[in-house]
């Protein structure tokens, strides 16, 4: 059964959030160019997780480029909420692309 509000179901959810968000910028985002010469290999994949995520809370994903090789790319990724004012991180991470 899947149990939210879990540290293993946001564990989950997170990484297929940022899983999802690369795609996005390799199908048709600034990484279409490059993943256009050939295969893209995910590398590495760093997740940290402060809180859970729980349902109908809505939350803000941003996806960088943070840093740019001739043949890597290192991509940030953060899952966000607003708490009493304040943006607090609930997960963030990052995953290094090669092509």
């Amino acid at each position: 059964a899947f149990e939210c509000g879990t540290s293993s179901t946001t564990l989950v959810s997170a990484a297929r959030f940022f899983q999802h968000s690369r795609y996005r910028l390799i199908q048709n985002g600034c990484l279409a160019d490059a993943a256009a010469c050939g295969r893209v290999l995910l590398r590495s994949q760093v997740l940290q997780l402060q809180g859970n995520l729980k349902p109908l809370v809505e939350y803000e994903l941003r996806t960088w480029l943070q840093q740019v090789e001739s043949s890597s790319v290192m991509v940030g990724h953060s899952i966000s909420q607003k708490l009493d004012g304040d943006i607090v991180d609930v997960a963030h991470g990052f995953a290094t692309l090669v092509f």
